[in-house]
């Protein structure tokens, strides 16, 4: 399958679990009709702390709640 990869510029997030500064990539299929958002906290190397797929308008949405350094 094939898949289109485009950045979005960077985006402040404010979640339960802190603000970060994320790179916004978004990945789509050819077809178009499917496309997923991701915010990537760079100071979480790059992370996910914030997911949305949108199929066909049927939107799914997952965020970080907590984090917790080792």
């Amino acid at each position: 399958k094939n898949y289109t990869f485009k950045k979005l510029g960077t985006e402040n997030i404010n979640l339960n679990a802190g603000s970060y500064l994320c790179e916004k990539v978004q990945v789509a299929r050819k077809s178009g009709n499917r496309k997923t958002t991701l915010w990537l906290a760079k100071e979480l190397d790059y992370f996910p702390v914030r997911i949305q797929h949108n199929d066909n308008g049927d939107i799914l949405e997952a965020k970080m709640t907590s984090y917790k350094a080792r």
